[in-house]
């Protein structure tokens, strides 16, 4: 018994000295990604056997201006909710960019148990364009939160924010349940050793066509972007986790998924 609370604290303190390490490195990034020039690329629609989707070729600026993302000419609807506020996309039926603010202050007001709260189609969104529960059951997909209950779980309303599907995206079972947790757990960590931190999440499409999923056609992401920043800090990380069904938990690490800000495409 001795042996094994030695080992799970010295994991665990492994596992902290590795998220210090980096939020170090992330505030040096903050100053080489703050100036880049304005603008974008165009975007480009193709029609195939699956759907068609707007491809990810949008450059991301920094500092990010969110009224530059959540507007009419790069979303199909903006939906704006207390969890979050999302750039929701009519052809893929997903978030195309999704982004909240996570202060310190609030994960340490208190956590709420996991509720038996059911995942639910919004109304928000006109029907034809929805995704539902249906899309997902048997499809191989796991429903993957986009904001986390874990980041949510000292209010009941952001809690019930975080089941609509508008917070749902399509994810392979190993990044659902093992890889994405790791980079959620360091987004709560920096909050509380930043004070706040501001999280900008991107669904990602390499091309104009993509696999769907269910009789209403739900876009699969090739991936994912997290985008972790507080200006305050000088501190900017960008992290992209392939959805590919290939990838592997065994020997990942939240390093390994470390990019260049400059590289992120929404």
């Amino acid at each position: 018994m001795k042996k094994l609370l030695i080992l799970t604290v010295t994991l665990s303190l492994t596992l902290q000295a590795d998220y210090l390490d980096l939020i170090q490195k992330g505030i040096s990034l903050y100053s080489k990604h703050s100036n880049h020039s304005k603008g974008y690329s165009s975007s480009h629609y193709n029609y195939n056997s699956n759907i068609r989707v707007k491809r990810s070729d949008r450059i991301l600026h920094y500092p990010i201006n969110l009224r530059a993302i959540y507007n009419i000419q790069n979303c199909s609807q903006v939906v704006k909710k207390r969890a979050y506020i999302s750039c929701y996309d009519y052809d893929s039926k997903l978030s195309r960019v999704l982004s909240y603010s996570l202060s310190g202050d609030e994960l340490r007001s208190g956590y709420i148990k996991r509720v038996k709260d059911k995942f639910y189609d919004d109304r928000v969104i006109p029907y034809r364009y929805r995704a539902f529960l249906s899309d997902y059951s048997h499809s191989g997909y796991d429903r993957g939160h986009i904001r986390s209950y874990a980041s949510s779980a000292f209010d009941y309303d952001y809690i019930r924010d975080t089941y609509s599907l508008i917070n749902i995206a399509p994810q392979t079972k190993i990044l659902n349940r093992k890889l994405w947790l790791k980079v959620e757990k360091y987004e709560r960590l920096l909050a509380r050793r930043l004070g706040h931190i501001d999280v900008t999440n991107i669904t990602y499409f390499d091309k104009n066509i993509a696999k769907s999923i269910g009789k209403h056609r739900v876009g699969v992401p090739g991936g994912f972007y997290k985008i972790l920043s507080n200006r305050n800090a000088n501190f900017l990380k960008c992290f992209y986790y392939s959805n590919s069904t290939s990838i592997k938990s065994k020997n990942d690490k939240l390093k390994n998924h470390i990019v260049e800000c400059s590289e992120v495409r929404y």
